[in-house]
């Protein structure tokens, strides 16, 4: 049950308070949740680290329903399991054919916009393998995925 409310939970956050429009979750079937305690944070991937305004809604998203679940965060030592991250911003390009055949004319509109995608691992470093990741993408507003 610990499980399912961690998964949840993580999902649910929408990682720093953003709605995604698609989430998919995917883990370790064989690895026994219920042994992790304690976690810490790898460096992210990608250009949005955690001292970026979004790197730090991201940590502090998770910390807060990881530390509501009952783990505690390792800042030295070994933790129980490692938490990474990834963040990357795509410009995308969609054009529309607006051909009225009743009307005898047409045109295109052509629009661009941002889409945003945010990978959340889990990996245990006895093991030195994932055992849980999740994976969110949204298009973005003109804040795109937020400051540095």
């Amino acid at each position: 049950m610990r499980l399912r409310w961690l998964l949840f939970s993580l999902v649910v956050l929408g990682v720093a308070g953003c709605s995604y429009r698609s989430v998919q979750t995917d883990y370790d079937r064989s690895v026994d949740f219920s042994t992790y305690k304690t976690y810490g944070w790898m460096a992210p991937v990608g250009e949005y680290g955690l001292e970026t305004i979004v790197g730090r809604r991201i940590k502090a998203g998770v910390d807060t329903i990881l530390v509501s679940r009952g783990f505690q965060e390792l800042t030295e030592g070994n933790p129980d399991f490692l938490l990474r991250y990834k963040l990357s911003v795509q410009q995308e390009v969609q054009a529309y054919d607006n051909y009225f055949q009743w009307y005898g004319g047409g045109d295109w509109d052509v629009r661009t916009f941002d889409r945003g995608a945010l990978l959340l691992d889990m990996i245990d470093p006895k093991e030195q393998k994932f055992i849980w990741r999740s994976s969110a993408d949204k298009l973005l507003d003109d804040q795109g995925a937020g400051g540095t």
